[in-house]
């Protein structure tokens, strides 16, 4: 289900939806039994699922992007309906954008998100990654080029600047302008 489609099916739910942050496709149809509307394939839900913790999912432990590819493709796309949005680390300094959405879309995945997200590091951690153009700036890059690709995008936000930021790009982008 992607572009179109996705949002046809969130017109037609409820007055509010409710995703599921998953790592496994067992996961993924319990959350689609128990009534979610999407789910998001994050390397946190795969930690979790092995027995970790969820900051996990911001330390070099392993190639986020590829991990993500691997599970969500074999196990969560296969085992649900559900529209499944792809986990994007951006402060990976090889990632080319492009070419991971392009990606992305070819794998059946219906949205995006920016997961991990710089906003989940510390302030000075933070800083080093801005400086560098792999901070916040990419990861709305990210999602501007993903809703050009017809990709559903779920923004993470920590402040009332960052979801404003967000917001713009949105409406830059629906509008044309981007």
């Amino acid at each position: 289900m992607k572009g179109a489609g996705i949002r046809q099916f969130f017109r037609n739910s409820r007055s509010f939806v409710l995703g599921a942050g998953i790592g496994s496709g067992m996961t993924a149809r319990a959350a689609e039994r128990a009534g979610a509307d999407f789910v998001l394939a994050l390397n946190a839900g795969r930690f979790r699922a092995m027995g970790g913790a969820s900051p996990a999912s911001i330390l070099p432990i392993r190639n986020s992007n590829e991990f993500v590819a691997s599970f969500g493709r074999t196990e969560i796309l296969p085992s649900t309906k559900l529209p499944v949005f792809f986990g994007t680390c951006t402060f990976d300094p090889e990632l080319d954008v492009d070419r991971w959405l392009d990606r992305i879309i070819k794998w059946g995945f219906g949205g995006v998100t920016n997961f991990p997200s710089v906003i989940h590091i510390d302030d000075e951690r933070r800083s080093l990654l801005e400086k560098c153009g792999l901070g916040y700036s990419r990861e709305i890059e990210l999602l501007v080029k993903a809703a050009k690709r017809g990709l559903m995008t779920i923004a993470y936000t920590r402040s009332q600047s960052e979801a404003r930021r967000m917001v713009e790009a949105a409406t830059v982008t629906e509008n044309g302008l981007a």
